[in-house]
């Protein structure tokens, strides 16, 4: 990152990918868990540090996510896999990207230091869960 802050234009937007392992604590999962909870803070510093040049940082934990790797588990696993998410699914890649996507774009430039994840039984979820819910448009409920 020091190498490619001076890249970085004014006004710009860092998104780091995260995980919900960084938040709860997961048996057998603790250095993995540790790696996602400092990737949090550094964001967290750097919306500090980087506040005069108006540049953004924030962490998408986007939890289970459809994709080929978790669609080989054995469906009893993935049942118990969805029996712990909110929104009652999985993700799917393309509401991660148009996620991103937002959080790239000027519309996010209120949004600094947060973590959205769809694991999150509280408003961020409901924001997050908004990419799904209308694929025309990009729509915060927070």
């Amino acid at each position: 990152m020091q190498k490619a802050l001076p890249l970085l234009n004014d006004s710009g937007s860092i998104i780091l990918t995260g995980s919900v392992a960084g938040v709860k604590g997961t048996p057998a999962f603790g250095v993995y868990g540790s790696t996602k909870a400092a990737i949090r803070n550094f964001v967290r510093a750097w919306t500090v540090e980087l506040k005069d040049r108006r540049i953004r940082s924030n962490v998408l934990s986007p939890g289970p996510t459809d994709t080929a790797q978790v669609t080989r588990q054995p469906a009893d696993a993935i049942a118990r896999i969805v029996s712990t998410i909110p929104m009652g699914r999985m993700g799917e890649p393309d509401e991660i990207a148009k996620a991103a996507l937002f959080l790239a774009s000027d519309d996010s430039s209120l949004s600094r230091a947060s973590n959205y994840s769809s694991m999150e039984a509280e408003p961020k979820s409901k924001w997050f869960a908004s990419f799904s819910s209308d694929k025309t448009k990009l729509k915060s409920s927070t």
